[in-house]
C-alpha cells in the first residue's frame, strides 16, 4: 500500500504533456508495482513545445520516494531525472525503477548517451549506509525499445558513506553508437538495494540523437564521460 503524494496539474498547453511512462517496485512489496503514466502521478508543466518536466512523490510504509523528470521530445529524445529514495524499512531492500519516453525514435547510425551521478547518505547516529547492485545486473541501465544498448556501475558496485549523516558520491558516463531499426522508444532503469533508514538520490540522464550532430545535452553527457569517477565518504 502506498500514498501518491501529489496532485494533478492543469494543461499548460493545449495538447497536453509529451507522453511519459514510470515503473517502480520494492521488495518489500514484489506483487504491488507502480505501473502509470507520470502524468498520473504528479504535476506536470511544459517548458515547450518539445519538452515537459514531471515532479511528483510516492510513500509507503517501507520508502519514500521523490522525482523530477525531463523528458524532451524534439531533434532529439531525452529522459532527465531525479530520483530520491529513502528506506524507511527496518532491513536492506531492493527498489527497481525505470522512467519511458514512448515515441517514434529515428532510424540509423545514432548515438545513446548515458550519465549518471549517485549519492548515498548514512541518516542514522553510527554504522554506514550502502547503495548496490542487485545480482548481476549493473545499477543504471538506457534500453532503446526494450533492448539495453548501454549500462553504468556494473555488478559488482558498491558506494558506501560511512559515520553519523556521511555522505558518498560518485558518477559515470557512457557513449555508444546504435543502429536502430524502427526503434519505438528510450528509456532509463535503476536497480539497486539500499540499507535501512539512509536516503540515496540518483541524477540519470538517458539521450538519444542521429549522428552526425550531437545535441547539447549529449554534449553535456559527454563531459561527464571525460571528468573522472569520484567519491567522497
Amino acid at each position: 500500500m502506498f500514498l501518491a503524494m501529489c496532485w494533478l496539474a492543469p494543461t499548460a498547453i493545449a495538447g497536453g504533456p509529451i507522453p511519459a511512462e514510470f515503473y517502480w517496485q520494492a521488495s518489500s512489496a514484489p506483487d504491488d508495482p507502480v505501473a502509470a503514466e507520470l502524468s498520473m502521478l504528479g504535476e506536470w508543466t511544459n517548458i515547450d513545445e518539445a519538452s515537459t518536466v514531471y515532479t511528483g512523490s510516492l510513500l509507503s510504509t517501507a520508502w519514500h520516494l521523490t522525482w523530477t523528470t525531463t523528458v524532451t521530445n524534439g531533434q532529439e529524445q531525452m529522459i532527465d531525472t531525479i530520483l530520491s529514495v529513502t528506506n524507511l524499512g527496518a532491513t536492506t531492500q531492493s527498489f527497481v525503477t525505470g522512467t519511458s519516453l514512448q515515441s517514434a525514435l529515428a532510424p540509423g547510425d545514432s548515438l545513446l548517451s548515458l550519465a549518471c551521478s549517485l549519492a548515498v547518505t548514512n541518516l542514522q547516529f553510527d554504522g554506514a549506509a550502502t547503495l548496490e547492485t542487485v545480482g548481476e545486473d549493473p545499477l543504471v541501465q538506457a534500453k532503446i525499445d526494450s533492448t539495453v544498448a548501454t549500462s553504468n556501475f556494473d555488478a559488482v558496485y558498491a558506494l558506501t558513506a560511512n559515520g553519523p549523516f556521511g555522505v558518498a558520491t560518485d558518477s559515470a558516463a557512457s557513449m555508444t553508437t546504435v543502429q536502430a531499426i524502427d526503434p519505438a522508444g528510450l528509456s532509463v532503469w535503476a536497480r539497486f538495494m539500499l540499507t535501512p533508514g539512509d536516503t540515496t538520490t540518483l541524477h540519470l540522464l538517458a539521450a538519444y540523437s542521429t549522428i552526425p550532430a550531437p545535441p547539447a545535452s549529449l554534449m553535456v553527457a559527454l563531459l561527464w564521460c571525460l571528468a573522472p569517477s569520484r567519491r567522497r565518504s
